[in-house]
């Protein structure tokens, strides 16, 4: 995210704000944990959640945990990512800030095979992760999506993205609808 912002700047265009800083907390199911720490340390923060179903048991967990009682004096909130983004998918993750051909672009050279768009599955989730998993799992016998592979292909290309006119196409317009929410949520507080 940090260089996606950074890519969005060159441009003239609204990243994150400096006065932000992200930590990943490893996943949906860790968050309500962290969430916990920053609300009783009533740090000024929030969360930026995936908008899938864990997504959605973590939002309400925050929620229900940290939220409901004292939440007009919390300066801790909690984002999801589609909504921030504006993604019209049913489901998404940071990943689905960029084209799903691109991101399946990334998982081809990662590994080496050749999977298409209509390899697919376009049942169950639409998160681009999800589907690209189920097809490794069932063709190529992958115990699971290894992100940190594809991670490394997505490197490769920041390098050469000087500009968000080079970004894969709608990324930046969506990137930087993400950091105007995240931003938005932020100056609510100052």
């Amino acid at each position: 995210m940090q260089k996606l912002s950074g890519v969005l700047e060159r441009s003239k265009k609204e990243g994150l704000s400096e006065r932000i800083y992200l930590f990943p907390a490893d996943g949906a199911p860790k968050t309500p944990m962290y969430a916990g720490f920053l609300v009783g340390h009533e740090w000024d923060a929030a969360v930026l959640l995936d908008s899938d179903e864990e997504g959605e048991k973590a939002r309400k967990k925050i929620t229900d945990l940290y939220l409901k009682e004292g939440a007009e004096r919390s300066k801790f909130r909690v984002l999801m990512l589609g909504k921030a983004a504006g993604i019209s998918k049913t489901d998404s993750a940071v990943e689905d800030l960029f084209p799903d051909e691109f991101y399946l672009d990334c998982v081809n050279a990662a590994y080496g095979t050749s999977i298409n768009m209509s390899d697919l599955p376009i049942d169950g989730s639409t998160m681009i992760t999800k589907r690209v998993e189920h097809v490794l799992k069932t063709r190529f016998g992958r115990d699971k999506l290894d992100k940190g592979k594809i991670m490394n292909q997505f490197l490769k290309h920041f390098d050469s993205w000087d500009d968000a006119s080079k970004l894969p196409p709608g990324t930046a317009d969506r990137a930087e609808k993400l950091f105007k929410s995240i931003n938005a949520a932020f100056a609510e507080h100052t």
